[in-house]
């Protein structure tokens, strides 16, 4: 940790103990503080806020550790799109190469005329051109989750909030074993949704060869 200049984050932050506390033993017995994040030294003095989130549906007996963390970025570069990336795979079709080279070359020649060429204005022109013939990159997310699993998921969600909020040690037991339950169900669930999900694609690969 020293040789890569890491510092550990601790949940000491003001806060309640529930909100430091990111373990529980099975049996809602022991509650610990064993989790922790980690952060370069360099940036020490922007973290701003460490706690345990334990309404976070994670289907763990471990709570999610959230941190805050202050930066300054640079500014990107003008004319340059920092959150999408070009389809740059339709270059490979030589009809969509070919379109891509004229449409560059065009807007190049049009900076010949200018006194004082920046490099802004040569990326401005690489980004229109392909903007213009190979476009951005679609973002597809396949969705193999069953509808019946996402109701399972908030029933879990439910029985997990329940759990928390009982004082009682009589019925946190309860709770804790419906909670189990629902923490059983929506894995079992999610594993059949994501091997019929595989073997579709599958049964597809082999339709299409």
């Amino acid at each position: 940790m020293e040789k890569k200049n890491l510092v550990i984050g601790r949940t000491l932050f003001p806060h309640k103990t529930i909100h430091k506390l990111t373990w529980t033993s099975p049996d809602e017995n022991n509650r610990s503080q064993i989790d922790h994040i980690m952060i370069n030294g360099k940036w020490r003095h922007s973290l701003q806020d460490v706690q345990a989130m334990r309404h976070a549906d994670v289907g763990s007996d471990h709570n999610l550790v959230v941190a805050k963390v202050l930066l300054k970025l640079r500014k990107a570069a003008i004319g340059t799109d920092t959150k999408r990336r070009f389809d740059v795979q339709k270059l490979k079709n030589p009809r969509v190469r070919e379109e891509f080279n004229i449409a560059l070359q065009n807007r190049f020649s049009v900076l010949q005329d200018e006194p004082d060429v920046t490099i802004n204005q040569f990326h401005q022109a690489l980004n229109d051109s392909a903007a213009e013939i190979i476009g951005h990159r679609k973002s597809v997310k396949a969705v193999w989750l069953t509808d019946d699993t996402w109701s399972i998921i908030e029933e879990r969600k439910q029985a997990e909030k329940k759990l928390l909020d009982i004082k009682s040690p009589k019925l946190r037991e309860r709770a804790a074993t419906l909670f189990r339950e629902k923490d059983k169900e929506v894995k079992t669930s999610a594993r059949r949704d994501k091997r019929r999900y595989t073997e579709r694609l599958s049964g597809e690969a082999q339709a299409a060869a």
